[in-house]
């Protein structure tokens, strides 16, 4: 995907499946929990017969059993549908922006929140993949900038701009900020590991 000035865009579909994969994790914690109450649920009698329950205690345990395997169904059911909506929402209303002068980003659903960032002040781009995102083809943008006129000292501090994108679009956009800003070049090494080299590094 080739990056386009001057038009909102958004972050991709293979993002978006990334981030609802990460947002149901711990509904696929809540289901394997209910799943284990429900194989004890049909093997209660079982177990109840090994335990040597009387018919009241059968039934209390039997009731507890049922109650927490509904909770935990309309707890797994409730809370999927929920990540999923807030999700998508997020999703829908998420744009980045390469513009002229700058590198955009507008989010929030109810709250929204526009950040840019000047190439002028942009000091480093970075990309980092860790092992889940490199399986499902993602990686994080990570944009440096100053802050304010002591940061100059230590270009790693000031403001960061974090944003996952599929990793042939993060490739592109850190090769284009870079050079946008004037910084420094990208250097692709066989394998397909990337360095910034930066204009003081080469002279």
């Amino acid at each position: 995907m080739a990056i386009i000035e001057n038009v909102p865009t958004r972050l991709g579909l293979k993002v978006l499946f990334v981030q609802l994969l990460m947002g149901l994790m711990p509904v696929f914690g809540l289901f394997f929990l209910t799943a284990i109450v429900g194989i004890f649920i049909i093997r209660y009698d079982a177990l109840a017969a090994y335990l040597n329950l009387s018919v009241d205690l059968y039934k209390i345990g039997l009731t507890i059993l049922s109650a927490l395997f509904l909770i935990g169904l309309a707890g797994v059911f409730l809370f999927a549908l929920i990540v999923i909506v807030y999700r998508v929402l997020s999703y829908y209303y998420y744009f980045y922006t390469v513009a002229e002068f700058s590198f955009q980003v507008n989010s929030g659903i109810f709250d929204r929140q526009d950040i840019s960032i000047s190439y002028r002040q942009i000091r480093n781009v970075d990309i980092s993949q860790p092992f889940l995102f490199t399986v499902l083809g993602v990686a994080l943008v990570d944009i440096f900038s100053l802050s304010n006129a002591s940061d100059a000292v230590n270009p790693s501090k000031g403001i960061d701009m974090i944003i996952m994108l599929d990793r042939d679009t993060a490739e592109e956009l850190q090769t284009f900020l870079i050079k946008k800003s004037n910084v420094g070049e990208v250097i692709e090494f066989p394998g397909g590991a990337r360095a910034t080299i930066s204009r003081t590094e080469k002279f």
